[in-house]
């Protein structure tokens, strides 16, 4: 029952996810940024988000695991996750220089400078991770939701925002993926802590000092 419920954590909350979830939550939380926005850029945004940094990569996935380049979805191996790290990350870039010249390009959308670095920091992360990733194998789940903390206390901190909830929530679920990381032994306690921990520091790192 408890691998499970582990394997169903993983599945939901999936690294991929988690800069749709954290972009959306800073467009749509009561703080300056959101009143900044217009509604259609909002969904814009966050469309543009979800098909580049979790629908492109989960489709490249599908074709190395139909080409024969990695066993499953979940990459076990070290050397499993090199290529799609790194195709991962190119994608992110272009995501975060794609939506930086939307304004550019068309005068209605306007968004706030904080999004550009949200998917920065994002992208920044996963080239740690394929660096750490040739000789340790870091956890990307932790990676992921610790990036989606990270964003929330560096957006709440930066305008001065009341996060703790949204915070307190986010916390909770990354014990629950924790929990399901170790419960199906991908990793041990010290790869959870140091993908939280990276995840947090990237973006926390990126939002500050932008």
């Amino acid at each position: 029952m408890e691998e499970r419920f582990a394997k169903i954590i993983s599945y939901i909350f999936h690294p991929l996810i988690m800069p749709t979830i954290g972009i959306w939550l800073v467009l749509n939380t009561n703080t300056y940024i959101s009143y900044a926005t217009s509604d259609p850029t909002k969904w814009f945004t966050t469309l543009v988000i979800f098909m580049s940094t979790f629908m492109l990569p989960a489709l490249i996935a599908a074709y190395l695991l139909y080409a024969g380049l990695i066993s499953s979805f979940h990459m076990p191996t070290s050397e499993e996750r090199r290529l799609p790290f790194l195709l991962t990350a190119i994608i992110y870039y272009f995501t975060y220089y794609a939506i930086k010249q939307l304004p550019i390009i068309v005068s209605e959308f306007s968004l706030p400078s904080i999004i550009y670095v949200i998917i920065l920091g994002a992208t920044f992360s996963i080239l740690l991770a394929l660096i750490i990733n040739f000789k340790w194998k870091i956890s990307v789940h932790m990676i992921g939701i610790g990036g989606l903390v990270g964003t929330l206390i560096g957006v709440s901190l930066r305008y001065s925002s009341d996060f703790k909830s949204i915070i307190c929530t986010a916390l909770i679920i990354a014990g629950f993926i924790g929990f399901s990381r170790l419960k199906l032994k991908a990793h041990r306690l010290s790869q959870v802590y140091a993908g939280f921990l990276l995840g947090v520091a990237c973006e926390l790192v990126f939002i500050l000092s932008a």
